[in-house]
């Protein structure tokens, strides 16, 4: 699911509502900001195959919920850092995207797949 809109709009209330039910219905949750966990993906690439023993920690969640994407510039590795996780969780799990990108035609997007 992507929720997108303005700033000021709601979109973290939404997704902290959504991961807190999911924790209610007995789900495991992580919520995190996009910064965080592309620095830290991306530190574990720029490692030495330190990134296969830190994507679990974003894929074993039933339930994702990543915070603020868009609201800053990332480096050129983020592009394949966010599509390690998209590709692992898109497998069996949900995954929840906030982010402000201007997109006005687009308000919610359910079901996101990746082939």
């Amino acid at each position: 699911m992507i929720l997108t809109g303005e700033t000021g709009r709601r979109k973290t209330h939404l997704a902290v509502a959504i991961a807190y039910r999911a924790i209610q219905n007995g789900f495991d949750v992580l919520f995190t900001t996009a910064a965080a966990l592309v620095e830290e993906l991306s530190v574990a690439a720029r490692g030495g195959g330190r990134l296969a023993k830190m994507l679990p920690a974003y894929t074993r969640p039933s339930v994702l919920v990543v915070d603020e994407l868009g609201y800053l510039t990332y480096g050129p590795d983020a592009a394949n850092v966010l599509f390690h996780v998209v590709r692992w969780r898109a497998r069996s799990f949900s995954t929840r995207w906030r982010h402000r990108l201007r997109c006005p035609s687009l308000r919610l997007v359910s079901s996101m797949g990746v082939p």
